[in-house]
């Protein structure tokens, strides 16, 4: 899976989202059907499904058996990465001290049952680290800030696609690593669980970002040799929401209006000016899974729009990475971030 990372650097004075409220009381979704949903998870995915529904980009998909090993090549693969998406896929990690020339993975169900198949990935399609190539995307779910998913870590990264045949539900893999002189490491198994779509009936609904972000500004000199500290934007609107509904698809909206600083005019002035008003909106789509072992929540975006347009991803991107429910009432969602890169800990939501 691609995981990728969105957002321009916060620019705002104050924002404070507002919305109108029902009369009427806050709906949730149905236990029941979200029980279903997480239910799906504990399902063994056939073979034959692994077979023609995986794909690892720049990898050979070979027929048979890997080599066996042969060497005591360092390596540690991460086996806490237990969790994947449908339509999108997970992540491989490892390390090594040694000069690794490739992977050989092999995909088995949860019973030992192994394809007929496995994947020669070259080094060449591993990865430290993915970077975002939507950078300008702004989203009611981090109040138009910037948001990174992916952090820069010793682990190597391989990116395992799944096509929208593969179900929720459990498998494992085989990797083993190998050098340019053929030494092979030992094999390794991890087993993962493909996250249903859903898993929550009480974050079921539209919600509004209450939080209010601090603008970032600038010191000015003046042309008199004053200096002065002031706003990047003078914010006019944002307006934004998210919807979280009960089939487990997702939607963000997220609308601002803001004027942009005029450097010249605010040097010759010595106060600030700002340009003529801009208009902003961008939009979301994806679907969005709840993990009741840790109660994190992830959002997979598979289209992404604003006034450029709209792109479309193949296997999903995912804008928020470390996302957890902390708290839910009728009324009130409180996500917690746990990203080194987003610098508010916490955003709290009111049903719309």
């Amino acid at each position: 899976m691609k995981k990728l990372c969105f957002l321009a650097l916060a620019i705002f004075a104050s924002v404070y989202i507002t919305s109108c409220s029902s009369d009427s009381s806050p709906t949730t979704g149905n236990e029941e059907v979200a029980e279903q949903q997480n239910a799906l998870e504990e399902n063994k995915t056939p073979v034959s499904i692994l077979e023609e529904g995986i794909a690892i980009s720049g990898a050979v998909k070979e027929t048979g058996t890997p080599p066996s090993p042969t060497g005591n090549l360092d390596f540690q693969v991460n086996s806490e990465l237990k969790t994947g998406f449908q339509g999108s896929g997970f992540e491989i990690k490892f390390s090594s001290n040694d000069n690794v020339a490739g992977a050989y993975i092999r995909f088995k169900d949860s019973d030992g049952n192994a394809t007929d198949s496995y994947y020669d990935v070259p080094s060449s399609s591993f990865s430290n680290r993915v970077a975002s190539r939507n950078s300008n995307f702004k989203s009611a779910l981090t109040l138009g800030r910037n948001s990174v998913s992916n952090r820069t870590d010793d682990e190597t990264t391989i990116n395992v696609n799944l096509e929208n045949t593969v179900p929720a539900g459990e498998f494992c893999y085989e990797i083993c690593i190998y050098d340019e002189n053929n030494n092979i490491s030992q094999i390794q198994t991890v087993c993962v669980t493909i996250e249903a779509w859903g898993g929550n009936a009480s974050i079921v609904g539209e919600w509004v970002p209450e939080n209010s972000v601090d603008g970032e500004n600038t010191e000015i000199r003046c042309a008199n040799g004053n200096t002065i500290t002031v706003d990047y934007e003078e914010l006019v609107e944002s307006i934004g929401y998210l919807s979280f509904k009960e089939d487990g698809s997702f939607e963000d909206h997220f609308k601002l209006s803001f004027k942009p600083l005029d450097y010249d005019a605010t040097s010759a002035n010595c106060s600030p000016v700002y340009q003529d008003l801009i208009e902003e909106e961008y939009k979301g789509k994806g679907n969005w899974a709840f993990n009741e072992d840790d109660n994190s929540l992830t959002v997979i975006y598979f289209s992404l729009s604003s006034s450029d347009g709209t792109e479309f991803f193949e296997f999903g991107d995912v804008i928020v990475d470390g996302l957890y429910v902390k708290e839910v009432t009728s009324d009130v969602l409180v996500l917690e971030f746990r990203n080194d890169f987003i610098d508010n800990t916490e955003i709290r939501l009111r049903r719309r």
